[in-house]
């Protein structure tokens, strides 16, 4: 009976970390939905597989208001006008103060192509 407890214990820390590493990729990348224009008279045909990027680590990744993807190495939050204010600092938080505004930790900055990475095998 105490082997079968160890089993289950073993098993539980599996799929927890299993779970937890599954969450983090499909929250840290994205990949581009390029517009497909196939002209006035062309059958619908399915986009091209669009590239995909990934947050660095403890970092944001998401779509600017042109569907471009654009990273941060910190939180991001949109302010009422829709443009992405993100932490400066590695891993920062951002906040929305009672007047509405925006504050990171570090300091605010806007995300960037540059800061994205792209996934290797």
């Amino acid at each position: 009976m105490r082997k079968f407890w160890s089993l289950v214990a073993i098993g539980s820390v599996f799929l927890a970390a299993s779970t937890a590493d599954a969450q983090y990729q499909q929250g840290g990348c994205l990949t581009e939905s390029p517009p497909v224009n196939n002209g006035p008279g062309y059958p619908m045909t399915a986009p091209p597989p669009g590239r995909t990027f990934c947050a660095p680590p403890g970092g944001t990744i998401i779509e600017d208001q042109n569907g471009v993807l654009v990273c941060s190495v910190g939180q991001c939050m949109e302010d009422a006008r829709g443009q992405a204010l993100c932490a400066r600092e590695p891993g920062g938080s951002v906040i929305v103060d009672r007047n509405g505004t925006i504050k990171c930790v570090g300091g605010c900055v806007k995300p960037n192509r540059q800061l994205c990475r792209v996934p290797q095998r």
